[in-house]
């Protein structure tokens, strides 16, 4: 009997940033590749990135690339 894994509650979002696109990804609890997709880097781009991260689950947390920091 096979198992199927249920939907994650949260999901970890990484982004690496770029000047004319953000690079993002997410991740399950176990660090499983749920998706990647890449977004304007814009206030528009900013927030159909964080929409389409909400659609895998709940976003428990965000690591972002290339800040500097």
């Amino acid at each position: 009997m096979s198992t199927i894994a249920g939907r994650p509650s949260t999901v970890t979002v990484g982004v690496d940033t770029h000047l004319d696109i953000h690079v993002a990804a997410v991740l399950d609890g176990i660090g499983r590749l749920l998706g990647s997709d890449g977004f304007a880097t814009s206030p528009a781009g900013n927030a159909e990135l964080i929409a389409w991260a909400e659609q895998h689950a709940t976003i428990g947390q965000v690591g972002v690339d290339g800040t500097g920091a």
